[in-house]
């Protein structure tokens, strides 16, 4: 997702009913239309995520990344650089809410409203953990928009495809170490044929292939970039002016 306006990156605080929890906000000093919310991985808000963070906001949305992990260790910032950290993030996982998170994510979109023109749209763009996230946002409306990158556990919630009507992309590797097999193919035929879904395979390719600074995994720059261009299509489509005024015209 490569970009060509400046960024201003920052931290906020976004408080809700469940208490005050921190986030990455990356804002571009000329702003089109649309924000994102990018959902971490179980390493928490790190290094690759303010990326993510920066290249949107360079291309003209505005970005956070709220913090999913404050309840457990606030601020934690972890990679797949040791096998501490890897234990770190899956110990983390376990203890994980996923209700709450989802709460945090509707505290999320309140903070970003106050930020943005009421006409804006908001995405989730989700990874691993973030990425069943973005899932589930779509499901229950949580936002206008969702895409998923190699979304951990979206097999095992097939069930709540039926609740989707929204914009949702998910790109998907076959050969997803974390998943079992058939997993990949089990997303796919569950979402054939439905008119807001779209679901890119990978062949080949294993968890976290989009993750530049990954060292378990494999970072692959030509498929991480396909997803990146399809990611940017996406939202574009979404986002835009353009699909403000769709939007408009339709209702």
């Amino acid at each position: 997702m490569s970009g060509v306006l400046p960024v201003v990156g920052a931290t906020e605080s976004i408080g809700g009913g469940d208490g005050i929890f921190g986030a990455y906000v990356a804002a571009p000093r000329f702003e089109r239309h649309g924000a994102v919310i990018v959902l971490h991985e179980m390493f928490g808000v790190n290094a690759f995520m303010r990326g993510v963070c920066d290249s949107l906001a360079a291309r003209g949305y505005r970005a956070i990344c709220p913090d999913l992990y404050w309840r457990l260790s606030p601020g934690v910032e972890l990679s797949d650089g040791s096998g501490a950290e890897i234990e770190r993030g899956l110990s983390l996982l376990a203890a994980f809410d996923h209700e709450a998170a989802l709460r945090d994510l509707a505290q999320t979109c309140v903070h970003l409203r106050q930020r943005i023109g009421a006409a804006d749209k908001i995405a989730a763009i989700g990874y691993c953990l973030g990425g069943l996230l973005a899932y589930r946002a779509v499901a229950r409306e949580l936002v206008d928009c969702g895409v998923s990158y190699y979304g951990s556990g979206i097999h095992e919630r097939l069930d709540e495809r039926y609740a989707i009507s929204r914009p949702l992309l998910l790109h998907v590797p076959d050969k997803d170490q974390t998943t079992p097999p058939g997993a990949a193919a089990a997303i796919a035929d569950a979402f054939a044929g439905h008119p807001s879904v779209s679901v890119y395979l990978y062949p080949g390719l294993d968890h976290a292939f989009a993750r530049v600074d990954t060292k378990y995994f494999q970072y692959v720059p030509d498929a991480a970039d396909l997803a990146d261009r399809r990611t940017d299509e996406f939202l574009e489509a979404w986002l835009s002016d353009k699909a403000i005024a769709r939007a408009s015209t339709v209702n």
